[in-house]
């Protein structure tokens, strides 16, 4: 990712608008003062620079939880911010003349774009994870009149199915920089086809980490039309044992097995893997039930008012807990223009949780969205104003 590696962070005189960047305000760490967020605003993108030592290197760098939708973006916010606050570059890996703002791709959607084109599609596919994206295009190619929609949250593997896009042509296949479980989460019930997980990372180390899960399953389920299937493929033996018992965990399922099974188009990983005689294990369910509707209208905001700077200052790194969600309260920030006071957050569901921030001004907003709609994160939702209002 872009960044400048600076002799020091040095800081400007803020908000400055410079050509089509706005450069609004700085937040420091409360307890580290060494870490700072430089608010950006680049059209509808609106994220954090972040200015943090890393081993013996002070860094100037995108900040991954408001991570914006192009890295030429960031370019173009580093140069501008090092440029006013005349920051004495050491190296970067930017470049050093104006960065044109590209025009976002038609294909590239936002979690939120998705509702009408599912309802307009009368056949969806999804494939979660498609890497080098040989297998998804392949499908939309040969299948023009399905509506495809890729899932991936590794920016060069979006960059480099882009270009394809664009270059094939291709009018039904849309790509989502997103987790995967909890867009799941939005979908609306019985509206897609098929489902593909083409070789998940294992996460041998992290399991909480994995794609499958009893939960992913259970939204997979709902979202699937009659007779739709998911459909896992895996060269490794540990997940596809894990999967397995995740699935036979489940008193009604209709569950097919395949062990070496030859598909249409191959990616060149599974290419190496069948050369090298490695298994390939399929694992596909097929749902036979219609799912009821689905509850999407969360409401997120706050009310308005003056916040208690001593119950702000006592809720950082602390944790909340609930049934099925918890709010963990990670670092406190003040603005320095404004003195507002901001929180990085982690809430949601454990096992697949969202990071964000919560800016606290009269009216308190999530930064740099709402989170994602589900029960998970309304009920964080729901104790973060508790314990701010009483």
């Amino acid at each position: 990712m872009p960044h400048l590696h600076i002799e020091q962070f040095q800081t400007a005189t803020l908000p400055h608008k410079v050509d089509n960047i706005v450069l609004k305000r700085i937040a420091i760490n409360v307890e580290h003062c060494d870490e700072r967020l430089v608010e950006v605003e680049i059209g509808t993108d609106h994220f954090f620079l972040l200015s943090k030592q890393s081993g013996s290197k002070n860094l100037l760098k995108s900040d991954k939880t408001s991570r914006p939708s192009t890295t030429a973006h960031i370019k173009q916010a580093l140069n501008a911010y090092a440029d006013i606050a005349d920051l004495k570059v050491i190296d970067s890996n930017t470049t050093t003349t104006t960065v044109q703002t590209p025009k976002r791709e038609s294909h590239l959607k936002f979690a939120d774009e998705f509702e009408d084109i599912f309802k307009e599609s009368s056949k969806t596919v999804i494939e979660v994870g498609f890497g080098s994206g040989r297998h998804l295009l392949y499908q939309a190619l040969n299948n023009p009149d399905v509506t495809h929609v890729g899932i991936e949250i590794h920016r060069p593997s979006l960059q480099q199915v882009s270009k394809q896009i664009t270059i094939q042509g291709l009018d039904n296949l849309y790509l989502l920089d997103y987790d995967a479980r909890l867009f799941f989460e939005s979908i609306p019930s019985n509206s897609i086809d098929t489902i593909f997980v083409h070789f998940p990372v294992p996460w041998d180390k992290k399991p909480h980490r994995r794609v499958i899960s009893r939960v992913f399953v259970d939204e997979s389920l709902r979202i699937l039309k009659l007779n739709g299937s998911l459909e896992l493929r895996t060269d490794s033996p540990t997940y596809f044992e894990y999967s397995l018992q995740t699935l036979l965990g489940y008193d009604k399922l209709d569950l097919h097995i395949c062990k070496n099974r030859t598909i249409d188009i191959s990616s060149k990983y599974e290419d190496r893997w069948v050369r090298q005689e490695r298994d390939i294990y399929d694992l596909t369910v097929v749902s036979h039930e219609e799912s009821k509707s689905l509850q999407r209208e969360y409401d997120f905001s706050f009310q308005s008012g003056v916040l208690d700077r001593d119950i702000i200052n006592n809720l950082n790194a602390t944790t909340i807990k609930n049934s099925n969600s918890f709010v963990h309260f990670e670092r406190l920030f003040e603005f320095e223009e404004d003195k507002q006071m901001m929180f990085r957050l982690s809430l949601g569901a454990f096992e697949r949780p969202e990071h964000l921030y919560l800016i606290l001004a009269s009216t308190p907003y999530y930064f740099p969205s709402d989170p994602a709609p589900s029960q998970s994160a309304y009920q964080a939702h729901q104790s973060i104003k508790e314990v701010l209002y009483g």
